[in-house]
């Protein structure tokens, strides 16, 4: 590259980075799954309860390991109740996987190669998503970064890969549990078998190695067993099997199965690898189809073995999920930086004269970033005011006022989201019989009450409540209605 074209790439990426930096504070947490789980993590950090992540009161979360909980009660004992503090751990495994995908790819073609890997993987749907999310899988995806990275640089970097290489199975164990080792094995094993090579499987010091998973992942597995008993059977049995097998499994309670028909993994994984996926996947077909030594699976791994490592690696998650029964687009982001890898090592192997664009280079640079600014200004703006109004209760509860900065009582008739549970830092309680709501109006247990505009309220209240503030549209809008002082039965 130029040092032009090079200074561009940087600022894109400097750009993009601050962008996603940036936002994380811009838009509330979006019901069910962010919200969830970020009131899951703002309960370990008010209880101190760092053991069991619990679902509600009384009832304990066993769909997932800790480790994200962990980090964003950590960030929230550091920064306070707060988007950006519950979300800052997911954009740190972005980080960690950019700083993994600089590395190998500087190692393996240089400075600049590695600033596109970067470029590809920071501009791909999912990643840009996740990085911005409460979510469990980026610290997944980051663990299976680095087993992949140091099962690769184990060959020539000495014993201390193949314990990077252990120490990422047992956080992966606590990211998300058992599914890091078949994301790992599936891949690393059809490499070792397609290239005849079983070297780094003889490398890898599977006593100490082996002995630094468990300790690093077992003491939490037996805590939480002892706590909560039932919890290995559930998590295990249910979460990684009838689950994987089963779309209609009704042992989930923790939310909706998204149930897809087998294969539909791989239509998430073409789409959340937008805009990238069109290119690359028409470049492998090309090579595949070509005819001679070079060509396909064998050619590949006679003349490139990195290359063959990466397309594996990308297509290890779909391979895994094909069969399965429910799956989401985030099931593919432990694949997505073997694709930036990929696209990358493809880039650098073209000839320069090909990669020219029609637009004149001292243009291309800022117009990309005038578009890149452009366009992520114009996604916060359009998911705060469209998206959030139907995904959040964090508007409506805005208008809850609070005297002498004690939390504001809150009754939600028949549905509870839990946005709610987060905005109001557990202050808000959701009521189903009539009767029960009417007490705790009358008897000033409750100062709000919140209703879907589709529920009508239980008769006899209405008279104690006035209409403050309403949000959403449709069934998803909310009506925040204040209990009027006194209320009725005391006046």
């Amino acid at each position: 590259m130029s040092n032009t074209r090079r200074h561009w790439l940087i600022a894109l990426l400097s750009i993009v980075l601050l962008l996603r930096l940036g936002s994380l504070a811009c838009y509330p947490l979006m019901d069910t799954t962010e919200a969830r789980y970020g009131e899951i993590a703002r309960k370990m950090a008010s209880s101190g309860d760092w053991v069991t992540p619990w679902f509600d009161d009384g009832v304990p979360f066993w769909g997932k390991p800790p480790l994200s909980f962990w980090l964003s009660a950590a960030s929230i004992k550091a920064f306070g109740v707060n988007e950006l503090a519950v979300r800052l751990p997911s954009f740190g495994s972005g980080l960690g996987m950019l700083a993994l995908v600089f590395a190998s790819m500087r190692r393996r073609r240089g400075r600049d190669a590695a600033l596109v890997a970067c470029l590809v993987l920071l501009t791909t749907g999912l990643f840009l998503v996740c990085t911005g999310a409460v979510l469990t899988d980026t610290a997944l995806a980051l663990s299976v970064t680095l087993a992949m990275t140091a099962f690769w640089r184990m060959e020539t970097g000495g014993v201390g890969w193949g314990y990077a290489f252990f120490g990422a199975l047992g956080a992966g164990l606590l990211a998300k549990g058992p599914v890091v080792l078949p994301l790992v094995a599936l891949p690393t094993g059809a490499f070792c078998i397609a290239t005849g090579s079983r070297e780094r499987l003889r490398r890898l010091p599977w006593l100490g190695g082996t002995a630094l998973t468990l300790a690093i992942a077992l003491p939490w597995y037996v805590a939480s067993e002892l706590k909560t008993p039932g919890f290995l059977a559930y998590f295990v049995v249910g979460e990684h099997w009838q689950r994987f097998t089963d779309a209609s499994w009704s042992g989930h309670p923790y939310g909706s199965i998204h149930a897809r028909p087998p294969g539909f993994i791989w239509v998430h994984l073409l789409l959340a690898t937008l805009p990238w996926s069109p290119w690359l996947g028409v470049r492998a077909a090309r090579a595949f189809a070509g005819r001679g030594t070079g060509s396909g699976l064998r050619g590949l791994a006679a003349s490139d073995p990195w290359r063959l490592y990466l397309f594996f690696w990308a297509i290890a998650p779909a391979v895994l999920f094909t069969p399965a029964g429910s799956v989401l687009a985030t099931y593919a982001l432990p694949g997505v930086p073997a694709i930036a890898l990929l696209v990358a090592e493809l880039w650098s192997a073209t000839p320069p004269h090909h990669r020219r664009t029609r637009v004149p280079s001292r243009w291309a640079g800022p117009m990309a970033a005038a578009g890149l600014a452009v366009a992520g200004l114009v996604a916060i703006v359009y998911v705060d005011l469209v998206v959030a109004p139907n995904r959040s209760q964090a508007s409506l509860l805005s208008h809850v006022a609070r005297k002498d900065g004690a939390p504001a009582r809150l009754a939600y008739w028949l549905d509870r989201p839990f946005s709610a549970q987060f905005y109001s830092r557990g202050n808000a309680v959701e009521v189903s019989v009539p009767s029960l709501l009417q007490a705790m109006v009358r008897q000033g247990q409750v100062e709000y009450v919140v209703a879907r505009a589709r529920d009508d309220l239980p008769p006899g209240i209405a008279s104690d409540l006035v209409p403050v503030a309403r949000q959403g549209e449709g069934r998803h809008a909310s009506v925040l209605w204040q209990v009027v002082d006194p209320p009725l039965a005391m006046r």
